[in-house]
């Protein structure tokens, strides 16, 4: 299980960051996002978005497979701020924790990067594998995910309908499409 409590806690903070903040498509023409200006990016960030992450890793010593997997749905607002609401799962041979969440934050185009800022986080146990995984971890989930470090991630594709951001630290991608 201390395999399991590092790499799920590692991986979420990769993760969550980004997705609870994640970027809209920088114009309807079908670009890379660094193609553009960063004022005329932000725009078309405005609006509503339902997204999708998730990463799996083989645990060591056989143990089996892990896999995180979140689904979120941000709005962003032209003031610069996102909110979002949205679960968690992560599977593995043991277990099948649930967790639903709901944050805020704020986010900044700098080339053809994405920008967030993750400001606050709630998230609540959904079934009992998640309540006793917090409790082996000694804590919630929440208290794993690290609130106001900015995290950026690299816009690799972007429409009016649909966009794709890659982590360079973890290797997820998330994608989303507009509401």
């Amino acid at each position: 299980m201390k395999a399991v409590k590092v790499f799920g806690t590692a991986l979420l903070c990769v993760s969550l960051v980004g997705l609870m903040g994640a970027v809209p498509p920088s114009h309807s023409d079908g670009l890379k996002a660094s193609q553009t200006d960063s004022t005329s990016k932000a725009k078309s960030f405005v609006g509503s978005w339902t997204c999708s992450a998730s990463k799996s890793e083989e645990l060591p010593q056989g143990q089996g497979k892990l896999t995180m997997s979140v689904n979120d749905s941000p709005t962003f607002s032209k003031d610069g701020k996102v909110r979002a609401s949205g679960n968690m799962t992560l599977k593995s041979p043991k277990f099948d924790a649930k967790w639903t969440m709901q944050g805020g934050g704020s986010w900044r185009v700098a080339g053809g990067e994405f920008c967030s800022t993750l400001a606050e986080l709630t998230m609540e146990a959904a079934n009992a594998d998640a309540r006793r995984l917090e409790e082996q971890m000694g804590r919630a989930m929440a208290d794993s995910i690290p609130k106001g470090q900015e995290s950026c991630e690299e816009i690799i594709e972007a429409s009016a309908t649909r966009y794709v951001t890659k982590d360079k630290k973890a290797g997820v991608i998330t994608r989303c499409t507009r509401k």
